[in-house]
């Protein structure tokens, strides 16, 4: 039985799978699983999984209809074997010693959860340029210890995300803990179902996880039409739990104010999406129906301040300019393809957020 069982969900991934899954192989610690979900792939992703399974025994692949990333990483679940779980992303990479550091830490620290920090930034980009993140180094010995972390980095911080977290499986099936059936958030509702059932957990400030950011077309091709009730859902849910945990402040609930707001934009962008496929009189339809819904309204009617371009977006759509909407929107998305130096120049200093 492996100390360690990767589960990687793998849809349409095919001119980076083999490049991620290297990094995965060359880890300094050996004794693993690298469980490969197919979900419905395409683009020939589903033959390179069987290949690489040839070249390497710790290699697992399994075959499903598409479902998206949550039901491929339940479907891994089910054949992992490994005390502790971890969930990579397929066009990721991981520094050499991630899972051995991951796993000492665990040990040590009787965690049943072990947080490290990452760099993230665009393809396009230097490395030098990429974003560093990590969490402030220690130990957390009791649950209002884990829960206290998880309110300081959720809903808009690392405590979301999957990559850069190794789970003791038990704890994941005590909880009766899985991802789902969503096509985004699955990851944060995830983590928040979990952590409120964690005893212990441990946070490394090294920065072992290199996560590339989507560019407009990888992301636009992610968002799914229910972006925004999604968002809502997962900002709903974690309102409730916060308030079964007992937390109420003030930072918390700018926390999700801030998280929900910035994910309203997000979804607007989301309306030039090819895959969405709407015309004017949808994407008005659309923005009429965010500025109407009572969630956003009670939000944005305290909301602070996000960044020129985000409160730009949300005044005109309190005021329900929707023209004025589109034109920016257009013109960002332009940058954005056509001159991204000078777009994460804007993004850098304010303008493009």
């Amino acid at each position: 039985m492996p100390e360690i069982s990767l589960i990687v969900p793998v849809y349409n991934c095919a001119p980076y799978l083999e490049q991620g899954v290297r990094s995965m192989l060359n880890q300094t610690f050996s004794d693993f699983e690298l469980i490969l979900v197919d979900d419905g792939s395409t683009d020939g992703s589903e033959k390179l999984c069987d290949r690489l399974a040839k070249e390497d025994s710790r290699i697992r692949v399994a075959h499903k209809e598409n479902g998206g990333a949550g039901s491929a990483r339940n479907a891994g679940m089910e054949l992992a074997s490994g005390e502790y779980l971890y969930f990579p992303d397929a066009d990721d990479q991981m520094e050499p010693q991630m899972l051995e550091l991951m796993l000492k830490t665990a040990k040590a620290c009787r965690a049943d959860v072990v947080v490290c920090g990452f760099v993230s930034g665009y393809s396009f980009q230097p490395a030098e340029a990429w974003k560093r993140e990590a969490p402030a180094a220690g130990v957390w010995e009791t649950e209002a210890d884990v829960r206290r972390f998880f309110v300081s980095y959720y809903p808009d911080g690392m405590a979301g995300y999957l990559w850069n977290k190794l789970y003791r499986a038990s704890c994941i099936v005590e909880a009766g803990v899985r991802f789902a059936d969503m096509r985004r958030y699955q990851d944060g509702l995830f983590n928040m179902q979990l952590f409120g059932s964690l005893r212990r957990g441990a946070a490394l400030e090294d920065c072992l996880y290199h996560y590339k950011l989507n560019d407009v077309g990888e992301g636009f091709a992610k968002a799914p039409r229910d972006k925004f009730a999604l968002l809502s859902r997962l900002v709903t849910e974690y309102e409730a739990q916060l308030s079964a945990w007992g937390i109420d402040g003030k930072e918390p609930k700018e926390r999700i104010r801030s998280f929900f707001l910035r994910g309203t934009v997000a979804c607007l962008e989301s309306m030039f999406s090819p895959s969405w496929g709407f015309d004017q009189g949808q994407k008005r339809a659309y923005m009429e129906a965010i500025a109407a819904d009572p969630l956003f309204v009670r939000q944005a009617a305290e909301r602070g301040g996000y960044g020129k371009f985000t409160d730009r977006v949300l005044s005109l759509l309190e005021k329900r300019k929707y023209s004025s909407i589109l034109r920016l929107f257009w013109l960002k998305l332009f940058c954005k393809k056509h001159c991204k130096a000078l777009f994460q120049t804007l993004k850098q200093r304010g303008g493009a957020n």
